[in-house]
């Protein structure tokens, strides 16, 4: 499912990821610095990072 967020003008997009995903994407935003204003972890942040690299390391034609 993807939308429009108009606040911020990127497009939304919703992953289903398991736990100890979840856990190690949190220990990466921790060790990348990338945290919110608390300081806790921003993970919606570190995933648009982690998908901007996949995007631009992809092998040219590859397809899931």
């Amino acid at each position: 499912m993807t939308g429009r967020n108009k606040r911020r003008g990127r497009r939304s997009v919703h992953l289903l990821i398991a736990w100890t995903a979840v856990d190690r994407i949190e220990q990466t935003a921790r060790d990348e610095d990338v945290v919110d204003r608390d300081g806790k972890p921003n993970r919606s942040e570190m995933m648009r990072i982690m998908l901007a690299y996949a995007d631009r390391h992809r092998p040219k034609g590859w397809r899931p």
